[in-house]
């Protein structure tokens, strides 16, 4: 029995915007894909700019208006290098994550659309990385 029945999975998740040509170029290039996570169909920089993709608009000013606002009170906090190494920390992990994530998904249902599905994040880890920082040192007394 698959445990994950209940949760319908789409056969085709967009990227939003991305000029996809049929074969994907653009998806492939930028978002996580956790049936490439090797060369030569993986690149490094997929674990950063996943979490960079935005679908809707609401959504990008949403993430762009809260990285400007709580972003840089948090880097002010921790100063810059700080600041960078905890958030690409966070998002790395979390793609990574996600990854497995696609891949035990698909060992216990042997549902294939899990690990051909595109994932992208949003900007929600940048937001929730500066959340914890301003958090963490409003405590300390920031």
């Amino acid at each position: 029995p698959d445990p994950f029945a209940d949760q319908p999975l789409p056969d085709e998740l967009p990227v939003g915007g991305l000029g996809d040509g049929e074969d994907g170029a653009a998806q492939g290039f930028f978002a996580l894909l956790p049936v490439s996570v090797l060369p030569p169909k993986f690149y490094v920089w997929q674990l950063v700019t996943a979490h960079l993709l935005e679908v809707k608009a609401v959504s990008l000013l949403w993430t762009v208006g809260g990285v400007l606002s709580l972003g840089t009170r948090a880097e002010r906090g921790v100063g810059t290098a700080k600041y960078l190494r905890l958030t690409l920390s966070a998002l790395v992990l979390t793609s990574l994550c996600t990854t497995l994530y696609a891949y035990v998904r698909f060992l216990l249902s042997s549902d294939e659309r899990f690990v051909y599905a595109t994932y992208w994040h949003g900007g929600n880890g940048l937001l929730g990385v500066a959340a914890v920082i301003l958090k963490a040192h409003t405590q300390e007394g920031l």
